[in-house]
């Protein structure tokens, strides 16, 4: 945001002089619960963050942290309404969870590109061990050309905690390869188990 929504921007702003605002920060439906930083940066007008002066450290500083700010579960479970999906789904996997959808822009991607991809889980009942998530790119004849594994929310907020309700914001960025030809892909992603790899099969909604 810019200062005072952009009626009092810093290019009027003189040296010595102090002033203060209200800025709102929405909290996405599907962030885990659990404790965030909470942290500022000023950035020019072609996007490059300002570097903070005085930083004890060697490495360029772009932020400064605020503080700790604790992200608790909804004493209801969430609505699937608000989520920002590109595309809505109901796929359940092993009666377990739900993918609600994802999103993802749709337009061309250039090879070497990362797709931000967000995944949105509804668990239907407690998971009670750790789960990863896999997203592979394949060709039209089926063949692997990508693929990334994480787990989900970088494990952050772990499938062992998840409870029944929960809707979760699952981020899964996937790096094309710089030598990956033009063409039309298919985009798939799932759930296996921790312990002994086996995927978790989808039991509705495919």
């Amino acid at each position: 945001v810019e200062p005072a929504s952009g009626q009092h921007p810093f290019s009027q702003w003189s040296m010595g002089e102090t002033h203060s605002g209200r800025i709102g920060l929405l909290v996405d439906a599907g962030v885990p619960p659990g404790r965030y930083t909470l942290a500022l940066s000023l950035r020019a007008e072609d996007e490059t963050p300002l570097p903070v002066a005085g930083a004890d450290t060697v490495e360029s500083v772009t932020e400064v942290e605020l503080g700790p700010v604790d992200i608790r579960r909804p004493a209801t479970a969430a609505d699937a309404g608000a989520l920002p999906l590109d595309q809505q789904m109901s796929v359940e996997l092993d009666r377990r969870l739900r993918l609600l959808g994802y999103a993802l822009p749709e337009r061309d991607f250039m090879p070497g590109e990362e797709l931000p991809l967000t995944l949105y889980w509804r668990c239907l009942q407690p998971v009670g061990e750790e789960l990863v998530t896999f997203v592979q790119l394949l060709d039209r004849d089926g063949a692997l050309m990508a693929a990334a594994v994480m787990s989900p929310t970088d494990g952050f907020f772990p499938t062992t905690g998840w409870q029944a309700g929960d809707l979760v914001r699952d981020r899964q960025p996937l790096r094309l390869p710089a030598s990956l030809p033009d063409g039309e892909y298919r985009l798939i992603a799932g759930l296996f188990k921790r312990a002994d790899q086996q995927r978790l099969s989808v039991t509705a909604g495919a």
